[in-house]
C-alpha cells in the first residue's frame, strides 16, 4: 500500500550530513490495519505471497542500520518531489538511536528529513510515522547525504525497546539478536495486540531472511509453542515459515501437521496455511525429496501444488515416477507443473512443454506424457522392489 493514491513515496535524508536534500526514495507501505487485513484475508485460490522486504538484502545494501525512536516531528512546509509526482511536505524528525546494528553512527540523537505526501497531524503523527514509536532504519550514503535503502515501514516499525544483551560484533548477528529480542516470550498464547503482532511478525520474517542456527532456534521456539488464539495461530504459521526459511529442516513435518490440523472452514487460517505451504516449496532441498514425494499425494490441493513446484525446482531424476502420478491430478496447475517437471528433467520440450494459458495444448501435453510413461517411462523409472 502506498501512502496516497498517486502520491510520491517518502524519502529520508539525514540533515546531519551537508548536501542537497533531493533524492528518490522507495515506496512506503504498511499501515497496521492493512497488515492485519492481509494476514487475515481468505486465500484466493492458489495465490502466493509476494515478499516485499528481505532483511539480509537490506543489511548487505545499507551502510548504516540502526534502531531509533522518533522523539519529535516538525512540519517544515511544502516541497516539490525531485522525482516527479504530486506535492510533498518536508518534515524534520528528531530520532533517538538506541542500538546500532551496522555503520559509523553512535547511539544518541540524529536528525533526519522526510519527504511525505501529507502534513503532520495532531498528535504529532504522520500517516505512517508516529512520535514515540521505534523503527529500524536502513541507510546508505548518496553523495553527501544519507537516504533510506528501503522504506517498507511494515517491515521496520514497532520493534520494542528490548535490550538484546551483549551485542555481537558481526552486523548480521547483531540484527538476529535484535529481532530475537522482539519475539514473544512464553506463555504467549493470549491473543496478542495488533502492535505486538506486527512487531513479532517483523521479527520472524527478518530472522527467516537472515537464516542460520541462532535465527532458526529463535523462530523454532515460537513455531512449537501451543497456540489457539487467532493471532497466536497466525504467529505460529509465520514462525513455521521463518524456521523453514532460516534452514531448519527438522521443522518440516511439524509444518505439514500444522497445515493438516488447520480448519479450512476458518477464514483466518486459510492464508497462514498458504504461507506455510509456500515456505515449504521455497525452502526445500534435495534432503527433503522423500518428504516432498509423499506430499505430492496429499489431500490438500495447495500443499500438493507447492510440493510439485518444489520437486520441479529441484530437477532430480528420482522424482520422475512421482511426477508422472500427478498427470491425473484434479488440479490443472498441479498437472501443469508435473509435466513441466518431467520435461525439464528429461529434456523433452516442444509439444511436451507448452506455455501456460493454452488449455488445449496443456491437455495434449498430458496425453503425450501418459503415452510416454506407458511406452517407456514406467519400465525405466518405476521403483524397484526391495
Amino acid at each position: 500500500m502506498h501512502a496516497g493514491s498517486g502520491s510520491p513515496p517518502a524519502a529520508l535524508v539525514s540533515t546531519d550530513v551537508p548536501g542537497p536534500r533531493t533524492s528518490r526514495g522507495p515506496a512506503v507501505s504498511g499501515a497496521l490495519a492493512l497488515l492485519l487485513a492481509l494476514a487475515l484475508a481468505p486465500r484466493p485460490g492458489s495465490a502466493r505471497p509476494v515478499p516485499a522486504f528481505d532483511a539480509r538484502a537490506q543489511l548487505d545494501a545499507a551502510e548504516v542500520v540502526a534502531r531509533a525512536r522518533i522523539a519529535s516531528l516538525r512540519d517544515l512546509g511544502p516541497a516539490t518531489a525531485p522525482y516527479g509526482g504530486g506535492p510533498v511536505r518536508r518534515v524534520l524528525a528528531a530520532l533517538d538511536v538506541d542500538f546500532v546494528v551496522k555503520g559509523p553512527v553512535a547511539p544518541g540523537p540524529l536528525s533526519i528529513e522526510l519527504l511525505m505526501p501529507g502534513p503532520v497531524a495532531p498528535p504529532n503523527s504522520l500517516p505512517i510515522y508516529t512520535v514515540g514509536e521505534t523503527y529500524l532504519v536502513f541507510l546508505k550514503r548518496d553523495q553527501a547525504r544519507w537516504i533510506l535503502v528501503h522504506d517498507d515501514v511494515g517491515a521496520q516499525r514497532s520493534l520494542p525497546g528490548l535490550a538484546p544483551g551483549p551485542a555481537p560484533a558481526d552486523p548480521a548477528a547483531r540484527l538476529v539478536a535484535l529481532y530475537a529480542a522482539a519475539l514473544p516470550r512464553a506463555p504467549w498464547n493470549a491473543a496478542p495486540t495488533g502492535a505486538s503482532y506486527v512487531a513479532a511478525l517483523d521479527a520472524l520474517r527478518g530472522l527467516g531472511d537472515l537464516g542460520g542456527p541462532t535465527a532458526a532456534a529463535a523462530t523454532r521456539a515460537v513455531a512449537l509453542a501451543p497456540a489457539t488464539a487467532p493471532l497466536a495461530l497466525l504467529l505460529r504459521a509465520d514462525a513455521l515459515a521463518a524456521t523453514l526459511k532460516a534452514g531448519d529442516r527438522s521443522i518440516l513435518k511439524e509444518a505439514v501437521r500444522f497445515i493438516e490440523t488447520a480448519d479450512p472452514r476458518e477464514p483466518t487460517m486459510n492464508q497462514p496455511q498458504q504461507n506455510v505451504c509456500f515456505a515449504i516449496s521455497q525452502s526445500a532441498t534435495l534432503a527433503d525429496l522423500a518428504e516432498l514425494h509423499s506430499l505430492l499425494a496429499h489431500r490438500d490441493d495447495a500443499l500438493r501444488l507447492e510440493a510439485v513446484r518444489a520437486v520441479r525446482r529441484l530437477r532430480d531424476a528420482r522424482s520422475v515416477f512421482f511426477l508422472a502420478q500427478r498427470l491425473d491430478d484434479s488440479v490443472r496447475e498441479v498437472r501443469y507443473h508435473a509435466f513441466l517437471g518431467l520435461a525439464e528433467i528429461l529434456g523433452k520440450y516442444e509439444e511436451y512443454a507448452p506455455a501456460a494459458g493454452d488449455a488445449a495444448r496443456e491437455d495434449r501435453a498430458v496425453v503425450l506424457w501418459k503415452a510416454w510413461w506407458k511406452a517407456e517411462g514406467a519400465a525405466r523409472f518405476s521403483p524397484r522392489p526391495p
